[in-house]
């Protein structure tokens, strides 16, 4: 059976380009993605599956049943980025949002292989639940999930996800235990001072020389004070205030992100952040109030990567499956699922050179192959697996 699914992927493929630029040209953002879960929910029911919506939010479809094997959740995400598409394809994205992060690829594999398991669904050992989440690139949807108690419903034992990631060979899939992705903090910084008039500053407390000054230290806050062995970034992506050009506002604002691997380094530089906004407010009697709002780690489980890790291998070969490498910065909203079940989350190479959301269509085949390797692998019946 194992065998016959990786054969039937293969005879996917043309469905899943379809369904990837189907999905492409609908970009949807956030929670507000009706008419992707309406796409989704057709081509789960002609593939045989009964999709139901949990919460008025979450996709979700089963296969299989519950038996001897655990189950086990594989995760898709639906939302695209308000990113305007710049590439040239004829299924271009239209208006201002896009699928430049390969969302719309996930989709498509998990819909490739959920078709592919239904067909044998009497034989599985377990049950697989897809779930097609939306917020996913604002770090919402699985902490949703966790919070209203889906896993414990749905009787989830394990979790896996693909991802396409721009530092992976293409073809190839790269997969180990541990961290994977950084601890991912964002950070508002909102500064208060007193407005006055531009030809008369001296009546005001300017926040915008505040914000100028922030940045400045916290442009080289890591360079100074972080040991140059730790992998810590620190970015401001936004500041400022104001409106016009004549008069100096009452507020003003800094926000940006810090990524680290390390607990105790990243408290170190959230507590400085605080310090450095309220220090150089409270130097130019102003005020700054700092909000954080953050992701974790994303770790890959240690037990679980000793049954998918050899499966993968198998499936793959050494030239197209890498065990190991650098953790990247990126964050990763399962990481709220890693904290709750054992999670095996693949980074696959499909990036091509040009505009961003530049895929490789044909990688699908392999994503969807290294799901099913390593949910095989996770039920120990994979070639290579433990109990296999």
């Amino acid at each position: 059976m194992y065998n016959t699914i990786l054969q039937q992927l293969k005879g996917q493929a043309g469905a899943m380009t379809a369904h990837r630029r189907a999905l492409h040209r609908i970009p949807e953002l956030a929670w507000n993605v009706p008419s992707t879960t309406a796409y989704l929910e057709n081509a789960l029911r002609e593939g045989g599956l009964e999709p139901v919506l949990a919460f008025d939010k979450i996709l979700l479809a089963k296969v299989g049943r519950p038996g001897p094997a655990p189950t086990v959740m594989i995760r898709a995400e639906m939302d695209a980025l308000p990113v305007q598409e710049l590439g040239d394809l004829s299924f271009r994205s239209p208006g201002r949002n896009s699928h430049c992060s390969g969302h719309d690829l996930h989709m498509a594999m998990s819909l490739g292989l959920a078709c592919g398991l239904k067909a044998h669904e009497d034989r599985l050992p377990g049950q697989v639940v897809f779930v097609f989440q939306p917020a996913g690139e604002t770090a919402l949807g699985c902490k949703f999930m966790v919070s209203h108690g889906l896993l414990e419903s749905l009787g989830i034992r394990a979790a896996l996800a693909v991802h396409l990631n721009s530092a992976t060979p293409l073809g190839c899939v790269q997969y180990q235990s541990g961290i994977i992705t950084a601890y991912l903090d964002a950070f508002y910084i909102s500064l208060t001072g007193r407005g006055s008039r531009g030809y008369a500053p001296h009546d005001g407390v300017t926040p915008l020389e505040m914000a100028a000054h922030i940045q400045l230290i916290l442009g080289s806050l890591v360079q100074r004070e972080v040991d140059a062995k730790e992998r810590v970034v620190l970015s401001v992506g936004k500041a400022g205030g104001g409106t016009v050009t004549t008069h100096i506002p009452d507020t003003a604002q800094v926000w940006g992100t810090t990524r680290c691997f390390r607990s105790e380094i990243r408290q170190y530089v959230l507590e400085r952040i605080r310090e450095v906004a309220q220090g150089v407010a409270a130097a130019y009697r102003g005020e700054a109030a700092v909000e954080f709002n953050s992701t974790p780690a994303l770790i890959n489980d240690s037990a679980l990567a000793r049954s998918v890790a050899p499966a993968l291998e198998d499936l793959l070969g050494p030239e197209r499956f890498a065990a190991g490498g650098v953790p990247t910065m990126g964050a990763e909203d399962l990481s709220y699922i890693s904290q709750r079940v054992p999670t095996a989350f693949l980074l696959l190479g499909g990036s091509l050179p040009g505009a961003p959301g530049s895929f490789d269509e044909s990688v699908m085949v392999t994503g969807a192959q290294a799901l099913a390797a390593a949910l095989f692998g996770i039920w120990g019946c994979a070639p290579g697996g433990k109990n296999a």
